[in-house]
């Protein structure tokens, strides 16, 4: 063959076919090598599942990727809650800007007895009511503190502080003496932030998100001492029915001859001539009436003695600004010295020193049917029968109303510092005169009586003020119109 007749027998159409199939094999080739050396990690086709993306992996590789998944899955998380709660601080403290250059909302604190007029239970939502609030400044963390009446299947519903665009949820604390009932009171507590330097305005409601229709807005009073708090105070059990207005105005003459400043009565469904009554001592600053009526779903079976529990801590917190001690009793009590000292003043302040916060007073029955009636008509002149043992149970006590965080109906059931306790008081020194039928329970004896005059001593105080005081509240009942006599009605 002639050198170069390959070349020369090849058409040129048979060539260019030739390099068209030469190119064809190289793409091809080069395109396979590509394929096997790509690594599996780095295909990108997204129809592929996770499944054939791991398919090759062995075991081990299986399981790195497994948990490196979840890692990933839980730092999202983690970064989803960590941006929730840079919104929320970045929204409290917005508010708290908000809230600190607005000079007006200084408006919600307010004195104890301002406004009392129109206390009342506000409805959060069915079975959740709140009455009053009051801020604790008491211990270095700042505490609102709100009254709260409950239905015990509502123990789980959460109650919020809004104060501006500041959310706070509240940490219940269930008073002590619910007696198993229906209703129930309790404090509930809203701790402020340490650069809050004014809670107001306070809007209470049961929902986190802040909303107009689901927010009930409250005053709220400063426990913090005035720079003269009176000596001593008296806060009553709720009054309900019809009382007569002498055994009323016995009550409080004789206590402020013992040495009561200031009483605070609560109101539930009294009598016209109740009200009158009290309303002549209110005009004298000598008395507070609060409103108390309880929500229209509550009966008497529902809630312990007309809400007597919830009551008494309202004035505990209530008192803390006007008064350095209060006692607790009801308008047939009397706390009577049975020493040298004959009034309060002269024996009570000395107990209540550094670890004292209350004193605890026996008690014991003055039965009207043991005695005989006084020509003044006066009961506790005309009842000097008592019963001859001391119920040690059905104790009333006086506190220093800065030292305790929760009083129940016979005993003080929280200090606010540990440091503090309660003195028992014995019969020889002072002891609760309880003018009514001896019950007999605890231990109580209600055959064995013995003569006791000690109250003869305040008759001729007790007697002059008596008698002037009936002549003023005639006076005053008769100079009142008939509008007015409707008001106050």
């Amino acid at each position: 063959m002639q050198k170069g007749g390959f070349l020369k027998s090849i058409t040129f159409n048979r060539f260019i076919l030739l390099l068209c199939g030469i190119y064809i094999g190289m793409v091809l080739f080069i395109h396979s090598r590509l394929q096997a050396d790509r690594p599996p990690q780095q295909i990108d086709n997204d129809s592929k599942s996770e499944y054939q993306l791991t398919e090759k992996l062995d075991l081990s590789d299986l399981k790195t990727w497994v948990n490196n998944k979840k890692e990933l899955n839980q730092l999202s998380k983690d970064i989803s809650d960590l941006e929730r709660k840079v919104y929320q601080a970045k929204k409290q403290v917005d508010g708290l800007k908000k809230q600190n250059e607005n000079p007006k909302s200084s408006n919600c604190l307010q004195h104890s007895n301002e406004g009392v007029k129109n206390s009342s239970f506000k409805i959060l939502e069915q079975g959740v009511y709140v009455f009053s609030a009051y801020l604790d400044d008491r211990k270095p963390n700042v505490f609102i503190r709100l009254m709260v009446l409950l239905e015990k299947t509502k123990k789980k519903v959460p109650i919020f502080c809004h104060i501006n665009s500041v959310i706070i949820i509240a940490k219940q604390y269930e008073m002590c003496e619910n007696h198993n009932k229906p209703f129930g009171g309790y404090i509930y507590s809203c701790e402020l932030p340490r650069n809050m330097s004014n809670p107001c305005p306070l809007h209470v409601s049961t929902v986190y998100a802040s909303s107009a229709s689901s927010e009930v807005a409250l005053p709220i009073i400063p426990v913090k001492p005035l720079s003269k708090p009176q000596q001593f105070g008296i806060c009553i059990s709720p009054l309900f029915g019809s009382v007569k207005k002498e055994k009323i105005v016995e009550f409080i003459e004789l206590s402020q001859v013992l040495g009561a400043n200031h009483f605070y009565f609560y109101d539930n469904n009294i009598s016209a001539e109740m009200k009158m009554t009290l309303n002549y001592y209110e005009q004298k600053n000598i008395v507070t009436v609060v409103p108390w009526d309880l929500p229209s779903v509550i009966f008497d079976n529902k809630i312990w003695y007309h809400g007597q529990l919830i009551a008494h801590n309202d004035c505990l917190y209530r008192s803390m600004s006007t008064l350095q001690h209060v006692l607790f009793n009801d308008i047939d009590e009397f706390v009577i010295p049975h020493t040298s000292a004959k009034y309060w003043k002269n024996l009570f302040p000395s107990v209540f020193k550094d670890q004292y916060c209350g004193i605890a007073f026996s008690s014991a029955f003055y039965d009207p049917a043991i005695g005989v009636t006084h020509p003044s008509g006066l009961q506790t002149m005309s009842i000097t029968g008592r019963t001859k043992l001391f119920s040690h149970v059905r104790t009333k006590i006086m506190v220093k109303p800065q030292r305790v965080f929760e009083v129940g109906i016979h005993h003080v059931s929280k200090q606010n510092e540990e440091k503090w306790s309660v003195q028992k008081f014995k019969p020889e020194v002072a002891y609760l005169h309880h003018y009514r039928k001896c019950i007999g329970n605890y231990g109580m004896k209600c055959s064995q009586f013995e003569k006791d005059t000690t109250i003869f001593s305040y008759y001729d105080e007790l007697k002059d003020r008596f008698d002037f005081s009936m002549r003023e509240i005639n006076k005053f009942s008769s100079a009142l119109s008939p509008n007015v006599t409707q008001k106050v009605v």
